[in-house]
């Protein structure tokens, strides 16, 4: 089955890297396409992609790719890399970022309104979830340590999802008292 796919549009920044990456490439007699796709392990199609401004760099590959070109601050030409490692040294300037200046959209409101709908019907499910399944919950709040990075577990949605999750799961954690049962104790009530 054939599944089509509508990639997004480039925005201006990412634009600008793409032509930033180009003359890099351009400008240096040694470096080719194909030579930077060696040296960051991708195919020179995969180079031609983020320097024809068709993808954008990803993250994970921002690192190689600026060594291959002698940048010092893989963010400057990976917005995704930016978002995730931020420039910690103080000799980095951190780079300026560049902004649409074309005004939100209502497609972009519309895609704000669905994520706060979807957070929401997370947040609900999560509680019920915890709430009526501690076990499950509990399991759930495990899984989330593990494969979650660390500094979203510190911030945001997914703390406070954890700590709904703890709160519920904590009366699981002790033990429970529960009433003898008549039928083992000998004694029989009618």
């Amino acid at each position: 089955m054939l599944v089509m796919t509508t990639k997004r549009p480039l925005t201006a920044a990412e634009r600008a890297i793409a032509k930033r990456l180009k003359s890099i490439i351009a400008s240096n007699p040694d470096l080719t396409e194909e030579a930077v796709g060696v040296h960051v392990g991708v195919s020179q199609g995969m180079v031609s992609h983020w320097t024809g401004g068709r993808n954008p760099v990803p993250a994970r590959r921002a690192a190689k790719l600026a060594e291959a070109l002698g940048i010092e601050y893989p963010g400057e030409i990976s917005l995704e890399y930016r978002q995730i490692n931020p420039p910690r040294h103080q000799g980095v300037a951190e780079p300026q970022p560049i902004y649409d200046p074309a005004p939100p959209s209502d497609e972009l409101a519309a895609l704000r309104a669905e994520v706060d709908a979807q957070r929401a019907l997370l947040a609900v499910m999560v509680t019920v979830t915890a709430a009526h399944r501690p076990v499950e919950g509990a399991d759930l709040a495990r899984r989330l340590r593990k494969h979650v990075h660390s500094k979203h577990l510190q911030v945001g949605f997914v703390r406070d999802l954890l700590q709904t999750l703890d709160k519920l799961a904590a009366p699981m954690d002790r033990p429970a008292k529960h009433p003898a049962d008549p039928r083992q104790s000998g004694s029989t009530t009618r």
